[in-house]
């Protein structure tokens, strides 16, 4: 309370979004009715986190800033072939559109074998996707960091044993980092 009395900052972060999902059975194989499903969902982000304001000792503090929006577009299928009592097929697409960082396609593939009735092997393959965030790809934002901490054995050896320990082990080092649209 000492180093930021006298600071305030208000922002906000504020999401929408709809979904619709339909799911059903479509046929039968040999292990069981074959199920399908497909969805769609569309997201509007936006948040805003300003400086503070006022005066204040900043010792060690973390500054943030930023503010960005996006509207986000999704669209998935999904399978499950159940081929025998034992094997089962999956198989699943999904189809994301953000309005600032561009779309992506991720798919996902799986099997299971049942080795007995009370042990089963599974396999996935699949792929991920993480668009940034808007504030991470927002030409507004700024972000200072000091919390993470090295050691420094050059600046430790110009130093001197007396300042040593104080000045050069666990030097919580600054920088900045910018949005980059």
């Amino acid at each position: 309370d000492a180093l930021l009395q006298d600071q305030s900052r208000d922002g906000y972060s504020r999401q929408y979004g709809a979904d619709f999902k339909v799911s059903r059975e479509v046929g039968q194989l040999d292990g069981g009715p074959i199920g399908v499903a497909f969805g769609a969902e569309v997201r509007r982000e936006e948040s805003q986190l300003p400086f503070y304001t006022g005066l204040g000792d900043y010792i060690g503090l973390s500054l943030t800033k930023y503010e960005g929006k996006h509207t986000i577009y999704a669209a998935y299928t999904e399978g499950l072939f159940p081929v025998t009592k034992r094997i089962e097929l999956s198989a699943a697409l999904r189809y994301d559109h953000y309005s600032d960082a561009g779309g992506q396609a991720t798919p996902k593939v799986g099997a299971k074998f049942k080795v007995l009735d009370t042990l089963a092997l599974r396999g996935t393959y699949a792929e991920g996707f993480r668009a940034p965030s808007a504030a991470e790809n927002g030409p507004t934002s700024i972000a200072a960091f000091g919390g993470a901490t090295v050691n420094d054995p050059a600046r430790c050896a110009q130093a001197g044993p007396a300042l040593a320990a104080s000045n050069c082990n666990g030097v919580a080092p600054t920088f900045v980092q910018t949005g980059n649209p």
